[in-house]
Parts: structure tokens; C-alpha cells; sequence
């Protein structure tokens, strides 16, 4: 049954491979615990710092966004619906209305690691009230 453009930003559940948005955070955090996994101004790069696709096996490096496409499916297609929650983290954390690709090019690795750790809660207190 085909489902509307929004509906898919939100749920996306072909990207995720049963996973849901929170559990995708967790796995994007460990990924991108060790600092020499994370780059900045590219999806993900090879050990030579040359520009790669998410799921590519010779990816050894990958921005926020890369990081959340290769945790979620075998493709390294980014799911909206986890962009969707890391931008608004962005904005309710940070008070700043970007992205959060142009957050991780423009912030430091704690400072991403910080803004996936505020996703997570945010998410997981979202989940909790809507459970109510």
C-alpha cells in the first residue's frame, strides 16, 4: 500500500531494517565513539580521507549523517526520520536552526557525540510521553 511522502519521513521503516529511530542512534554513537572514525564535509571517506559512500566497504570514516546510513540498512541510504529527530535536536539543544550535517561540519567530535547523546534522550522521553 503505497504511503504518503510524509508518512514515509516519519516512519521510514524499509531504511531501518526493524530498528527503531533510538536503537539507530545508539548504533550511529558507537560507531562514531573513537574519534578517528569521524570526518567532517563528507558522507564518509576511505584511510586516505577520499571521498566514499556510507556503506562502501573501504569506509573506514564517516560524518553523522554517513554514520546513521551505514548503521541503518546495507544500502547507507540516511533514513529522514532520524534526520529529522538529530535536526531537531540540533535546534532544541543548540538553539540553532541547521542541520545537522552542517552541525558536525562545523562542531567538533564531543560536540557530535554530545548532539547524538541529546537525540537519544530526547527520543527516547518523546517515546515515554507518547506511551502515556
Amino acid at each position: 500500500m503505497p504511503v504518503s511522502a510524509e508518512e514515509f519521513i516519519e516512519r521510514c521503516d524499509a531504511l531501518m531494517c526493524d530498528q527503531t529511530p533510538v536503537e539507530v542512534l545508539y548504533k550511529t554513537r558507537e560507531l562514531l565513539s573513537d574519534p578517528d572514525r569521524w570526518v567532517q564535509f563528507v558522507l564518509a571517506s576511505d584511510e586516505n580521507g577520499y571521498r566514499t559512500k556510507p556503506s562502501d566497504p573501504d569506509a573506514v570514516r564517516w560524518g553523522l549523517e554517513g554514520a546513521v546510513g551505514k548503521v541503518s540498512n546495507p544500502y547507507g541510504i540516511v533514513p529522514p526520520c532520524v534526520l529529522k529527530i538529530l535536526d531537531m535536536a540540533v535546534l532544541e539543544l543548540y538553539n540553532q536552526d541547521v542541520n545537522c550535517g552542517y552541525f558536525n561540519d562545523n562542531n567538533d567530535h564531543q560536540q557530535v557525540m554530545n548532539l547524538i547523546d541529546g537525540a537519544i534522550s530526547l527520543e527516547i522521553i518523546k517515546g515515554e510521553h507518547d506511551a502515556v
